[in-house]
């Protein structure tokens, strides 16, 4: 038996697939299916409330990201590191 707030299978199908879409803008995946959020009122908002928090998300990521210079030192050194230790 469902808790009362869980949503129903067909919101939880499309709250699944429009996750993993806004996970990777690049992706094919990236349309779902809106027919759902169309003609579901809580998922509607639910999708404009995640994808939002996915951009904040993104944006605080692009934000710390570490200049290319250091990344290729680390890089490096990571790499200086597997070829040292025995397989």
């Amino acid at each position: 038996m469902p808790i009362p707030q869980d949503p129903p299978a067909a919101c939880q199908t499309f709250r699944l697939a429009a996750d993993a879409a806004l996970a990777d803008p690049r992706s094919a995946q990236r349309r779902t299916d809106v027919t759902h959020a169309r003609d579901c009122a809580a998922c509607a908002a639910w999708l404009r409330t995640f994808a939002a928090y996915r951009e904040r998300l993104r944006a605080i990521g692009d934000a710390l990201r570490a200049p290319e210079t250091l990344r290729a030192r680390m890089t490096a050194l990571l790499e200086t590191d597997r070829t040292a230790r025995p397989q």
